[in-house]
């Protein structure tokens, strides 16, 4: 299966640390093609290091400070090369991937919301987020119960939960 990932960066965090640690994992499985896109250039540290020994495509799309628009276009371009079958987006990546993955039809597409949902959300992201989950196919995921009832009580529909830093085997799908 074609499985990207989309990270703002590869700055030392837990959104981009979960996200590299994903990557490895689903690159385990040897028929799995994972590329993890890193839409700053990546920062040179823990991070990117793990990326590049997972044994992944790391693609950079050197992403400049502020709104970016010709970004969407560069992103579009990496989905097309990419070809996803599933779109995992995380953090403020998911801004630039609503539109490119309309552009290029990618079918499967989820979010991991790494805060409470309506945590630093301003009008604007919030009506892309309501467009993409309710109306564009988008699967939220939150990484805890008290998320998932904010962003039920937020957008009307209930995420998945994923509990934060708890291994799949140990992983209670109820949150």
């Amino acid at each position: 299966m074609r499985i990207t990932l989309v990270v703002p960066s590869f700055n030392l965090g837990g959104g981009e640390l979960v996200t590299v640690r994903l990557a490895a994992e689903l690159a385990r499985e040897p028929s799995n093609e994972v590329t993890v896109i890193c839409l700053f250039e990546p920062t040179p540290g823990l991070v990117l290091d793990e990326a590049l020994a997972a044994r992944v495509n790391v693609l950079s799309l050197d992403k400049q400070p502020g709104f970016d628009f010709f970004l969407l276009f560069k992103l579009a371009r990496a989905l097309r090369r990419s070809r996803p079958e599933v779109l995992h987006t995380h953090l403020g990546a998911f801004r630039y991937s609503v539109l490119s993955a309309m552009v290029c039809r990618v079918r499967k597409k989820c979010h991991t919301i790494h805060t409470m949902p309506l945590q630093d959300v301003s009008l604007t992201p919030r009506l892309l987020s309501y467009l993409a989950f309710s109306v564009l196919g988008w699967t939220p995921i939150v990484l805890s119960s008290v998320a998932r009832e904010e962003f039920s009580r937020a957008y009307g529909r209930v995420p998945s939960v994923v509990s934060n830093g708890v291994a799949a085997a140990q992983h209670d799908s109820t949150g």
